[in-house]
């Protein structure tokens, strides 16, 4: 027989914050978030408005990276961060088509995220209990976006009850507006 114990309401579970509060749940990263700036060396820098640049310093040639392994770890905290952090997951995608062979610049922009992540760090997903079957979905679309690669960019999130059922590229040819669109489905 397995033996269980009640520990009682959680806090802190896979470095996601958990506070409750009488109407519901808010959940942050901002305690891992403080923990990578710390470790990178980024605890007191300026913040950006935005985790990419407008251009991708990718189509310019750089010098290579002189610490690819700490790169990689980089980009794989921000990867992590990705889940709860639809916002930087671009940004993220983009830093990791390089982690084979990191330059300079890709340092520099996996940095940004970091500098990006210092002005939103204190926001989190605030999950309420609700009666009402609601459905949102939201998508976006970069046609031929990438400057390197010349690669179209699509997207989409389904919010059911407040909680993402399920983030991903459409999988039909669904013609999307060039801004993102808003769909709201009542029952």
């Amino acid at each position: 027989m397995l033996a269980l114990n009640d520990l009682g309401n959680f806090s802190y579970f896979l470095g996601v914050e958990v506070q409750r509060n009488g109407s519901g749940l808010f959940l942050s990263q901002s305690k891992y978030i403080k923990e990578l700036l710390i470790k990178h060396g980024m605890k007191n820098c300026s913040t950006v408005r935005t985790p990419s640049m407008a251009k991708s310093s990718a189509a310019t040639p750089n010098n290579p990276c002189p610490n690819p392994h700490a790169y990689r770890c980089l980009v794989g905290a921000l990867q992590y961060l990705a889940f709860t952090w639809p916002d930087i997951t671009f940004a993220v995608n983009q830093a990791s088509q390089v982690m084979h062979n990191p330059s300079l610049s890709d340092m520099t922009d996996a940095k940004r995220i970091l500098r990006y992540l210092t002005g939103i760090v204190s926001l989190g997903i605030c999950l309420k209990p609700s009666t009402s079957l609601f459905l949102e979905v939201y998508s976006d679309w970069d046609w031929a976006g990438c400057q390197v690669t010349r690669r179209s960019t699509i997207g989409f999130f389904v919010f059911y009850l407040v909680v993402i059922l399920y983030p991903g590229p459409p999988r039909n040819s669904l013609h999307f507006p060039n801004q993102a669109q808003r769909l709201n489905i009542e029952h």
